[in-house]
């Protein structure tokens, strides 16, 4: 019977379907993660585990596959596969599964959740109720802009920056500008959408410079790792609000500590940070311009299900097939 270990409890779909064919499964309990691997419980599962259902907060590297020699399949609860070390991997000849496409209705909802949350102070509105701060309509209280009619800049145009182009175009009569970049994934999903979004392509001088909102929902490599630094953040206006729903990693968070400093109408709201969770005492957070939420851009009760469906047939079709649905590493799938 082959084992399946499960970073952490996720929807039971997985499970199910695992069982169903006959899969051994074993979800770790909280207080265990895959980061542990010199804790004793851990190392015993590890040493008669077929297959992993990994989070992006688990780091599958040269040193975890140490403890892995019956390891065949790792399935990523995510679509990034920034924690995997892939060509450790693959040179173990170990399948590499990840649940692409189903994130992003999910991600662009949040995305517009945190854009209304952010520019319309409505984590803080909402404190002063619970706080006994309020005590009547203010007409000139938690004031902010409206979203109907902004420029939005789009960092990003896969999938969920696509759906969130149509969200804003459509629904808030938004002029939708991105920049110019060499990913040729971003292009090719350009080139085939609506031309009724007239998406205006702009140099990053002129980009940066004339933007209600900046939104990150670019994946994170070479090219986009601290794109928004202290030079970019100049660039851009004192009313510029900024979301990333991307990676933490996308902004230079010290040159963006400086800027919520030194910007009196600039405001930045996230769904990621480095680390994850930031520290209590980050000094980001105490700051009334920084707005975060704990990465919940996928945890919509449909997405997360379908995310585990995915890891669960990733694993099933790589122990019976040698390849898997959906793999960042394109020679490894079905």
């Amino acid at each position: 019977m082959h084992k399946v270990l499960i970073s952490k409890e996720i929807p039971a779909i997985a499970e199910n379907l695992l069982k169903s064919e006959g899969f051994e499964v074993v979800t770790l309990n909280s207080d265990v993660s895959l980061s542990l691997v010199n804790n004793s419980y851990l190392k015993k599962e590890l040493a008669n585990t077929d297959a992993i259902i990994s989070l992006l907060s688990d780091q599958i590297d040269q040193e975890f596959l140490k403890h892995t020699p019956k390891l065949k399949v790792v399935s990523n609860f995510a679509v990034g596969v920034n924690n995997l070390d892939l060509q450790s991997l693959k040179a173990k000849n170990i399948l590499v599964g990840h649940t692409p496409g189903v994130l992003t209705e999910a991600t662009a909802e949040l995305t517009l959740g945190l854009l209304l949350m952010t520019s319309r102070s409505l984590y803080r509105a909402s404190h002063d109720v619970y706080l006994g701060r309020w005590k009547g309509f203010e007409p000139m209280g938690h004031l902010g802009p409206s979203l109907f009619g902004k420029t939005f800049g789009i960092f990003g145009l896969g999938r969920i920056g696509i759906r969130l182009a149509e969200i804003l175009k459509f629904g808030f009569d938004g002029k939708i500008t991105t920049i110019k970049r060499n990913d040729q994934k971003d292009q090719s999903l350009l080139s085939s959408v609506n031309p009724k979004l007239e998406i205006v392509i702009k140099s990053e001088e002129d980009f940066l410079a004339n933007l209600d909102f900046l939104i990150l929902t670019a994946p994170l490599n070479e090219e986009t790792k601290h794109w928004l630094n202290k030079e970019r953040l100049k660039k851009l206006s004192k009313h510029t609000i900024v979301i990333n729903t991307g990676r933490g990693e996308l902004v230079d968070q010290d040159a963006l500590l400086e800027a919520l400093l030194n910007k009196d109408r600039f405001a930045y709201g996230t769904d990621v940070t480095t680390p994850e969770p930031l520290d209590p005492n980050h000094p980001l957070l105490k700051l009334p311009n920084f707005n975060v939420l704990p990465h919940i851009g996928s945890a919509s009760i449909e997405a997360r299900t379908k995310m585990a469906e995915i890891c669960a047939r990733n694993i099933i079709s790589g122990i019976k097939n040698q390849k898997v649905i959906h793999s960042p590493i394109k020679e490894q799938e079905l």
